[in-house]
């Protein structure tokens, strides 16, 4: 995976901030502590793993993210 930093494609970093952007309109993202990319296709879809500062009980510490030519939508890392 990538740090969110480091991407160079302008439309991937474009997307990561998007993924961003969503996660922080919940109220149980406290606060993104590392954004990393797992898989693109610029300008198509990107998908990210974020751990996140969690408020309230039941909230995750990780979710991944997906963005792209979709509406976005997130999910929450199992250990199923």
């Amino acid at each position: 995976m990538i740090p969110a930093g480091e991407i160079r494609d302008p439309e991937v970093r474009a997307s990561a901030e998007a993924a961003r952007a969503y996660l922080e309109h919940f109220r149980w993202c406290g606060a993104i502590t590392q954004l990393s990319l797992a898989f693109a296709v610029a300008g198509v879809v990107s998908v990210f793993r974020a751990d996140i500062r969690p408020v309230g009980e039941g909230a995750d510490p990780t979710v991944w993210v997906v963005m792209g030519d979709l509406p976005p939508a997130y999910t929450i890392e199992s250990d199923v």
